[in-house]
């Protein structure tokens, strides 16, 4: 991804406190990483701690509500095989949990009767609307999908917006949020609304990109771990070592080179990072804030590294790592070093000015 174009998206989600957009392989495995990630972030901020396990249950019912309830095309191409998708976004003290998924045309009336309905409930009517579907087990074809629904508004305590978008004769995309709000945050003056039409625009970008997975937010070994599981489930199913072992390598220095040189901001080192699919490799792009004081220092150093040979590159590495020669911060620059010469490409990075104290930082390889 071209560095402006990072940047422009990097915008798109600059008051979020945290942002988790997933596009990759769904099944059970990722789960488990997805609700690591979510907790920490929820966690780090006192207002809406209190809503972690109801956001928990709300990500992984959509989660789940995708791996089992996804519609293929029985023959694919590239306009209707639409990839799924799982977002979760915090701005301000509000929480948004999506999903979109192809279904059959001929469920699009069966499921929009059934998010009408929940939508026009009060809390006690849809307590005891659930007991009844739970009772009856008349609810859906599919078992679950029924009692998810009303759960889903059970527990947002908000209606579910939604909108169904159609592909073709056959399949529809469905686009499902859920917005989650602490009681006892105070309201603001000027909210923030995050409306499912964003939510489309996202997926069409991470689409037509080819991106199979993005996160903004705080980098700590909290939140590198579980986004590390997620991709290294993904790598694996390529079946490719050799490739598999250098995205996962250059990964972990790009997220510890943000998690060490990014700029903290109350106490966080916020940044963002992008993993996709770009011919027969992959791309990754990582951005994050420094100090405009550091700038002209790190510039010199890339253009440095940019002139230099693999050969060179190789040499200047066994040099730094003998003399344990200083770095960008203390360390001896390996990471950074190493980034380069395992670049199937030339390396595009940018500084971008945010104020007069910051710019964003913006580093994209391929692979």
């Amino acid at each position: 991804m071209k560095p402006k174009v990072f940047f422009a998206f990097f915008k798109q989600l600059e008051k979020d406190s945290s942002t988790f957009v997933y596009q990759a392989d769904f099944n059970e495995n990722i789960t488990e990483n997805l609700l690591r990630l979510s907790e920490f972030n929820i966690n780090n901020i006192p207002e809406i701690s209190k809503l972690n396990n109801t956001v928990s249950f709300l990500m992984a019912e959509c989660f789940q509500n995708i791996i089992h309830h996804s519609d293929k095309p029985k023959i694919k191409n590239r306009t209707n095989n639409l990839p799924e998708m799982f977002l979760v976004r915090n701005i301000e003290n509000t929480i948004y949990i999506s999903s979109t998924n192809l279904i059959e045309n001929t469920k699009i009336e069966r499921i929009k009767g059934q998010l009408d309905i929940v939508n026009k409930l009060e809390k006690a009517e849809l307590k005891e609307l659930y007991l009844e579907v739970l009772t009856n087990e008349s609810y859906s074809e599919k078992g679950g999908a029924g009692l998810g629904i009303i759960e889903m508004a059970r527990k947002s305590g908000h209606p579910i917006t939604f909108d169904f978008e159609f592909v073709n004769y056959f399949l529809s995309l469905f686009h499902l949020q859920l917005k989650l709000k602490s009681k006892t945050s105070p309201e603001e003056k000027n909210p923030l609304i995050f409306p499912l039409s964003h939510t489309k625009e996202i997926h069409d970008i991470m689409y037509s990109d080819n991106i199979l997975l993005a996160y903004k937010g705080n980098f700590s070994q909290e939140t590198i771990l579980p986004i590390l599981g997620m991709i290294e489930h993904n790598l694996n199913q390529t079946g490719n070592i050799g490739k598999m072992k250098k995205v996962y390598y250059v990964l972990v220095e790009l997220l510890q080179n943000i998690s060490k040189h990014g700029k903290k901001i109350k106490e966080n080192c916020e940044g963002i990072i992008i993993i996709g699919i770009k011919g027969n490799g992959y791309f990754i792009s990582a951005g994050n804030i420094v100090d405009n004081k550091k700038v002209s220092e790190l510039q010199k150093k890339l253009d440095n590294l940019k002139n230099r040979s693999k050969e060179s590159l190789s040499e200047l590495y066994k040099h730094n790592l003998l003399d344990k020669k200083p770095g960008l911060k203390g360390g001896a620059g390996l990471g950074l070093i190493d980034i380069f010469r395992n670049s199937n490409s030339e390396i595009d990075y940018d500084f971008f000015s945010i104020n007069d104290e910051s710019s964003f930082f913006s580093l994209n390889i391929t692979l």
